[in-house]
């Protein structure tokens, strides 16, 4: 299991799981995932800085750069989160359920749209 996110959607997912409710050790298998995607976007922030430096006498390479940068695939694999990666998906199977009543609202949205979709939930409703 893995979760595929494009750089430009790692932001609004970690804020979509940081305020998303686990208690436990769900919460704790949360905030790995989190801190883990946090880092990354910090990691990712320093080589976008590097970009703009780079090119900031070709402003139209520079676009097409960041273009390319932002659309790049951010992995985290069960090597070392295949227990947090479970309860994530499990928690979005449970709040995108047809019976559900949790409300998503904004980015929140957009957010359970990218882990769904990055899960692959909707393909798993459809072999049920």
């Amino acid at each position: 299991m893995k979760l595929d996110l494009e750089l430009l959607d790692v932001a609004k997912v970690v804020n979509f799981l940081d305020e998303l409710s686990m208690k436990g050790l769900k919460g704790i298998n949360r905030t790995k995932i989190t801190r883990h995607l946090a880092n990354t976007l910090q990691e990712e922030s320093d080589n976008e800085k590097a970009l703009r430096k780079e090119f900031k006498e070709d402003k139209e390479r520079l676009e097409k750069e960041l273009e390319e940068f932002y659309t790049q695939k951010v992995t985290v694999d069960e090597s070392k989160f295949v227990v947090p990666l479970k309860m994530i998906k499990a928690k979005m199977k449970e709040i995108t359920a047809e019976d559900s009543d949790f409300e998503l609202k904004g980015n929140e949205s957009l957010a359970a749209t990218i882990l769904y979709e990055a899960f692959a939930l909707d393909e798993e409703a459809e072999n049920e």
